[in-house]
């Protein structure tokens, strides 16, 4: 059975944070965070590399170079 990983978002600036804070570190927005559940170990899962932005379909890919 996966173990569910829980992490937090910031509903201002996105950022992702393995715990609860009062304040996002990124933006500096007061009581912004909101949890988020993940199952799986996944590397697509990972909470620190935005699962939770993905899943919601917000992601965007940027080009590295615009040649």
């Amino acid at each position: 059975m996966a173990k569910t990983r829980t992490s937090f978002v910031c509903r201002a600036c996105g950022a992702m944070q393995p715990r609860w804070m009062g304040k996002c570190p990124d933006c500096n927005e007061w009581d912004s965070l909101d949890e988020v559940k993940s199952g799986g170990a996944g590397a697509a899962q990972d909470p620190h590399r935005g699962a939770a932005a993905v899943e919601a379909g917000e992601a965007v890919a940027v080009p590295i170079n615009n040649a």
